[in-house]
C-alpha cells in the first residue's frame, strides 16, 4: 500500500473511532437530559395534582367571584400543564435520538481491529525514521499527534455545523407558525368571530409545536458546542464562550416564557434575535472547518514530505 493510501486509510478509520466516541459522550449527554427530565416531570406531575384539587372544585365559585387567588392558581394550572406536555415531548424526542445513537454505535464495532493493523504498518515507518533520521522522527511524531486533534475537532465542529442548520430550519418554522398565529389574531381583535377564535388558538398550538421542535435543535447544538469547548488546546483555541452561554440563556429564559404566555408580537420579536444568534454560529463554525480542512492539508504535505 502506497504511504499516502496508508495515511488516507488510517486517518479514515481514526475518523470512525472518534465518530464513535463523540457518540458516547453524546449518549451520556442524553442520558443526563432524560433524567433530570424525569425527575422534572415527577415534581410538575405532583405539583399538578395539588394545584387541581384547589381549582377542579372551584368551578361554581368562580362564576360567581373574581377570586383573585383562584385565578392565580388556575393560570399556574394552565402554565404547568404546557410544561408537562413540553417536557414529555423532550423525553420522547431524546430517547428516540439515544436509540438511534446505540445502533451508530454498535455497526463500528470492527474498527479497533481495522486501525490496529493501519497503525502497524505507519509504526514501521515510524521506526524506520528514528533509525534514520531522529529528528524527524520527532517531527512526525508531533505531526501524528496534531493530525488526531485536527480530525477529532473537525468530526465535533461538523456535528456541530449540521445542528446549526438543523436548528435555523427550526426556527424559521416557528417564525412562520408566528405569522399565521400573529394574522388570525389581529382579525380576532377585531370581531372575527368563533371561528376566527378557533382557528387563531389552532395557529397558536402550532407555534408552540414548531417551539418544542426548535428547542430541541437548540439543544443538541448547545451540546455540540459544549464539546467543541471541552477540546481546546495549546495548538488549536476555538473561542466559543459566548455562545454556550448564549444557548444556557435561551433554554433558562427565552423559550420557556414564550411557550407559556404566546405573546405573539414580542415573540416575533425575540425570534429574529436567536435566529441573528444561531446564524452568527453557524458562520463562526464553518470558518472553523475550513481552517481545520486546510490545517489538515497541510500536515499531510508535511508527514510526505518527512518520508523523502
Amino acid at each position: 500500500m502506497e504511504w499516502n493510501q496508508l495515511v488516507e486509510e488510517q486517518e479514515r478509520l481514526q475518523h470512525l473511532l472518534l465518530r464513535r466516541d463523540h457518540l458516547f459522550q453524546q449518549q451520556t449527554y442524553i442520558e443526563q437530559q432524560l433524567q433530570a427530565l424525569q425527575q422534572t416531570l415527577q415534581e410538575q406531575r405532583s405539583a399538578r395534582q395539588k394545584l387541581e384539587k384547589v381549582v377542579a372544585p372551584s368551578f361554581i365559585k368562580r362564576l360567581m367571584t373574581s377570586d383573585a387567588k383562584l385565578l392565580r392558581s388556575e393560570e399556574q394550572l394552565a402554565t404547568l400543564l404546557v410544561k408537562i406536555h413540553e417536557a414529555e415531548q423532550q423525553h420522547e424526542k431524546l430517547a428516540m435520538q439515544l436509540a438511534t445513537i446505540v445502533a451508530e454505535r454498535e455497526a463500528t464495532k470492527n474498527t479497533d481491529v481495522l486501525l490496529e493493523n493501519s497503525t502497524a504498518l505507519v509504526a514501521k515507518q515510524r521506526l524506520w525514521l528514528m533509525q534514520h533520521d531522529p529528528n524527524k522522527a520527532k517531527q512526525f511524531d508531533a505531526l501524528e499527534d496534531e493530525a488526531y486533534q485536527v480530525i477529532a475537532l473537525k468530526i465535533e465542529v461538523g456535528e456541530a455545523l449540521d445542528a446549526s442548520y438543523r436548528a435555523e430550519q427550526a426556527l424559521h418554522a416557528v417564525a412562520k407558525a408566528l405569522d399565521a398565529a400573529h394574522g388570525w389574531s389581529t382579525w380576532d381583535l377585531f370581531g372575527g368571530g368563533m371561528f376566527v377564535t378557533y382557528v387563531k388558538h389552532s395557529k397558536l398550538d402550532a407555534s408552540k409545536q414548531a417551539l418544542s421542535e426548535a428547542q430541541y435543535a437548540l439543544n443538541l447544538l448547545h451540546n455540540e458546542l459544549i464539546d467543541i469547548k471541552e477540546m481546546q488546546t495549546d495548538a488549536i483555541q476555538v473561542s466559543i464562550d459566548g455562545f454556550v452561554h448564549f444557548a444556557d440563556y435561551v433554554f433558562d429564559d427565552f423559550f420557556s416564557a414564550l411557550s407559556v404566555h404566546s405573546k405573539i408580537t414580542n415573540a416575533k420579536a425575540q425570534l429574529q434575535r436567536v435566529l441573528g444568534e444561531v446564524n452568527v454560529i453557524k458562520t463562526k463554525l464553518a470558518s472553523m472547518e475550513d481552517v481545520l480542512l486546510a490545517r489538515q492539508a497541510k500536515i499531510k504535505e508535511a508527514r510526505t514530505a518527512l518520508l523523502r
